[in-house]
């Protein structure tokens, strides 16, 4: 493995075996069927990452957070002592709200915190 490249906001590359792999947030040129993927993940506020190999898209994965069960208590706890919580993130804006809103006020319901999206390091692609 060689030529291990990370691009700011966009994903990662590198050499493996004389192809060149990627694995970077979507872009427009997706097949149709990993277009109907990538609608899925985003409706299921997963994070969608496609492996490109020699250019040619092979595969979208979803990548989703799992919020631990006492994660909203902490929140909770930090509200009562005045603070005030807010995400930041240059995630995707539906896993961010997702994260938020499960974190903030208990499973199932409550107040989200205040979600801060931030853009990639180097600029939106």
């Amino acid at each position: 493995m060689t030529g291990f490249a990370a691009l700011p906001g966009h994903g990662v590359r590198r050499n493996v075996d004389g192809r060149l792999v990627g694995v970077l947030a979507p872009d427009d040129e997706l097949p149709a069927p990993l277009d109907d993927a990538l609608s899925a993940a985003e409706t299921a506020a997963h994070t969608p990452v496609v492996i490109r190999v020699d250019g040619v898209t092979a595969a979208l994965v979803e990548v989703g957070d799992v919020l631990r069960p006492g994660s909203y208590r902490a929140v909770d706890r930090l509200r009562r002592l005045g603070v005030r919580p807010v995400l930041a993130t240059g995630d995707r804006e539906a896993p961010a709200r997702a994260v938020a809103t499960g974190t903030d006020g208990g499973p199932g319901g409550g107040r989200p915190a205040r979600v801060l999206m931030t853009p990639p390091r180097g600029g939106a692609p």
